[in-house]
């Protein structure tokens, strides 16, 4: 009997974006430390196949230039909104959660299959899969991904949506202000408040997003919700 292969959706709240993790999402600077933390499921000669999706759906190269917290600053410019944590030290209990990462992915056959089609990928740590280039199918996945995430929690809230084609499984990080149509950071607005308004959150996100991966092959599997979690691949 074949196996079903699953979507995965994994939520991290936490109360700011570092740098150094805007560096491990934009793949700036190859030696810093939070990319060491990773250097063992990540293969360089495959993040040039990395890419991000920008306004509107489009798919584009990572802008490494530019990180997300300087994003999400000029975000919050543009629409006249105040960073409830700027002036906080990193411990005070009154910081807000203003920024959710959700990790979109699949079951690791069905991601790679989108991914790289029928190539010969390597996927031991020090090989050279310089000669494998980008599917098409994983563009159009993660165009339908930035759709659907825009249109249930708002385009303007969307700081960043790159796609990693360089580790183990390939996958999306979205990076998403809880910003309400009142101008307002709110994650209980969107996650719920409470453990049983979250799971019920979770539930419905869950339902909707395994709507659009049917269409990919990919069957409603796990939820994570976790908040300061780091990154696995």
């Amino acid at each position: 009997m074949e196996k079903q292969q699953k979507q995965v959706c994994d939520i991290r709240a936490s109360k700011g974006m570092t740098v150094a993790q805007s560096n491990e999402h934009l793949r700036v600077g190859q030696n810093n430390a939070y990319i060491k933390t990773i250097s063992g499921t990540m293969d360089p000669t495959r993040t040039a196949l990395n890419f991000e999706i920008g306004k509107g759906g489009v798919v584009k190269e990572v802008d490494m230039k530019k990180s997300i917290p300087r994003r999400i600053r000029e975000n919050l410019q543009a629409r006249g909104i105040k960073d409830p944590n700027i002036g906080l030290a990193a411990d005070d209990p009154r910081r807000k959660r203003t920024v959710v990462n959700i990790i979109l992915q699949g079951s690791r056959e069905r991601m790679r299959e989108l991914a790289f089609g029928d190539q010969q990928v390597n996927y031991e740590h020090g090989a050279d899969n310089s000669q494998v280039t980008r599917n098409a199918a994983i563009e159009q996945w993660a165009v339908d991904m930035y759709n659907f995430m825009a249109k249930k929690y708002g385009e303007q809230n969307i700081a960043a949506f790159v796609v990693h084609l360089d580790e183990t499984n390939p996958h999306i990080h979205c990076t998403l202000l809880p910003i309400t149509d009142k101008n307002r950071f709110s994650y209980n607005h969107y996650f719920g408040g409470s453990k049983e308004a979250g799971r019920k959150k979770f539930l419905e996100l869950h339902n909707e997003l395994a709507e659009v991966n049917k269409k990919y092959g990919l069957a409603r599997g796990e939820s994570i919700a976790r908040t300061g979690a780091q990154h696995k691949s």
